[in-house]
């Protein structure tokens, strides 16, 4: 996974300038609970059981990182080992609540430009970015550009239709 080359390839060796291999994990730890924050739609109760089970899974990567002379690929081996959990979980535990889906909350749909977003609208790039800034179209601003998600595009596109009167193309994607 590419956020371990920015954890422990570069924020740990940072970190540890400073704090033991135990604080710089659980610093780690809790920063990766809070970058994986979207993950959790569901009771607080979850949030802290993966926020703990985070820091403790940083704890041993920090330890195997120092065992292996700073090796980010065996981090990033560790990491994709520990993501399997949620279904050996299920599989000893079958009458528990299903856990939020970790994995697929990771498979998020690509963003697109504000130019590609035009293009598919059939509007100036210009427009695209007046009607985001006003809040009339789905989008997010990261830094300085817009980006959008193409099936929010494509609903906004459905309801604009269905507000003029247009009927609304039945499955039909943005080309």
């Amino acid at each position: 996974m590419s956020e371990e080359l920015g954890w422990r390839g570069f924020l740990l060796p940072r970190l540890l300038n400073n704090y033991s291999p135990l604080q710089a994990s659980v610093i780690l730890g809790l920063m990766g609970a809070v970058w994986h924050i979207n993950v959790f739609f569901s009771s607080v109760s979850t949030a802290v059981l993966f926020t703990a089970s985070i820091v403790a899974a940083s704890i041993l990567t920090t330890v195997m990182f120092l065992h292996t002379r700073g090796s980010v690929l065996l981090a990033i081996v560790m990491h994709w080992s520990i993501m399997p959990g949620k279904d050996i979980a299920r599989i000893s535990f079958p009458s528990a609540q299903e856990p939020p889906n970790w994995l697929g909350a990771a498979r998020c749909e690509p963003l697109i430009t504000a130019d590609r977003a035009a293009e598919l609208l059939k509007l100036h790039p210009k427009t695209v970015k007046r009607l985001a800034q006003a809040g009339a179209l789905p989008g997010m601003k990261i830094g300085r550009v817009w980006r959008f998600r193409e099936s929010s595009l494509d609903a906004w596109m459905s309801a604009q239709l269905q507000c003029s009167g247009h009927p609304s193309p039945k499955g039909e994607k943005l080309q």
